[in-house]
């Protein structure tokens, strides 16, 4: 095989895609912590009557959420997931057969 060849395409799509998120998630990050600092504080009557609505972390949770939801699990968990079922169903049957 070639030294060239070493990967295969999945292979370096994959390192590509784990690259993609580290940036994502990492710029997510950053700009949820500068959202944080901008938020107005919560008025004194406010958080009396209803202090369980108050959330510092929303920003940071609803740029996560997507992430997690709409990124990680469509283009990464899910393919995983579907490939290792389908080789764990190939390998049972394969069992089966002998």
């Amino acid at each position: 095989m070639s030294s060239q060849r070493r990967f295969s395409r999945s292979g370096r799509a994959a390192r590509w895609l784990l690259a993609l998120f580290i940036v994502v998630g990492s710029t997510s990050l950053i700009g949820a912590a500068s959202a944080d600092e901008d938020a107005p504080a919560a008025p004194d009557d406010v958080a009396n009557e209803a202090s369980d609505d108050y959330d510092p972390w929303r920003p940071f949770n609803e740029k996560m959420f997507f992430f997690n939801h709409d990124v990680l699990d469509r283009y990464l968990v899910k393919p995983i997931g579907s490939e290792a079922l389908r080789s764990m169903i190939a390998s049972i049957s394969e069992r089966e057969r002998r």
